[in-house]
């Protein structure tokens, strides 16, 4: 927990839900308008005969329908071609829902059970008046390798297509890996993942042939799996890195619905300066003999934020044994 408050501002931010616009794409325009300045250069400069003409339509006829090639080279193109919408399934819901943690209650205090994505867990009591568990939560992943792609993942429990990526994708990457077009500014292009009840997608920046080249190896270096209650589980093989519980980039849980946020995260042990609150803000870490957990809290309620401060209490922490 380096970072401190300024990174948990940060990934507080960047985790609210948000629909973000489309982008124009600008190099398709691009081409067409070239290819349309070339188109009549050319016209101009080769009027010189019908049967001229005529003869270079034929030749780019028997061009553009030929199957076969001393190198395989039409039957490589068909095959490409055939590639490029492959079939893509998925029965997450098509809006915005949440996953709601299960809890068990008792008085005015409910329990919650926690799993993060490293395979930590905790045990957590809190007010039910305070709402946290009914708010929805989402797992945050940052997972590095050198390449295109990599960075804190997007991880929602409906289906991504519209506000995120384009409806069909470009490509199959691997058994259950697919490749999209981003439709929105936060990157190039997405590689998507689904382990119900969670659409996972990694974003990557660069040309297509960049990303599709690193897009293997990310397939095969991060799987998921659930838990029997839904809770998200990664797992990195080097060389692709996931930080883990005693990184300020390791995973954690965010609830909220972008009035009251909440993330919590495990971590070895709590940071000095904590707790640390101002106006609409709060920050505070729990200890116990095998871990702590890290809370940060953004509000418009300040009682939110002092309640939660107050009542919070961990029961049990156990970090993965990564850690």
């Amino acid at each position: 927990m380096n970072d401190g408050i300024g990174r948990a501002l940060d990934k507080v931010s960047r985790s609210v839900h948000a629909s973000p616009e489309k982008l124009a794409d600008v190099e398709t325009r691009a081409r067409r308008r070239s290819a349309r300045r070339k188109g009549w250069a050319f016209a101009v400069g080769s009027m010189v005969s019908v049967a001229f003409v005529v003869a270079v339509l034929v030749a780019s006829a028997n061009f553009g329908t030929r199957q076969e090639s001393p190198d395989g080279g039409s039957q490589r193109r068909a095959a490409s071609a055939g590639a490029e919408d492959p079939p893509f399934e998925v029965s997450l819901p098509s809006e915005h829902t949440d996953f709601v943690i299960p809890s068990t209650s008792s008085g005015p205090t409910y329990s919650m059970d926690l799993t993060f994505p490293d395979g930590s867990s905790a045990s957590v009591d809190v007010p039910r008046s305070l709402g946290l568990a009914e708010m929805g939560a989402v797992p945050i992943v940052q997972a590095f390798l050198t390449g295109a792609c990599g960075s804190e993942l997007i991880i929602r429990p409906y289906d991504l297509r519209g506000p995120y990526i384009a409806h069909s994708p470009l490509r199959s990457v691997a058994d259950g890996t697919f490749l999209f077009k981003a439709t929105s500014g936060l990157a190039d292009y997405y590689l998507v993942r689904v382990a119900e009840p969670w659409m996972i997608l990694v974003p990557c920046d660069g040309s297509r042939s960049e990303v599709t080249e690193a897009a293997t190896d990310w397939a095969t270096l991060l799987t998921f799996t659930t838990t029997s209650a839904d809770f998200l589980l990664a797992q990195a093989t080097p060389p692709l890195e996931m930080p883990g519980a005693s990184s300020s980039r390791g995973p954690a849980l965010h609830f909220g619905d972008g009035r009251d946020l909440v993330q919590i995260s495990p971590t070895p042990r709590c940071e000095s300066g904590l707790p640390f609150v101002e106006p609409g803000f709060g920050h505070f870490c729990q200890q116990t003999s095998t871990g702590g957990l890290d809370v940060v809290i953004w509000s418009e309620r300040a009682a939110f934020v002092a309640d939660l401060m107050t009542t919070f209490n961990v029961q049990r922490v156990a970090l993965a044994s990564s850690q």
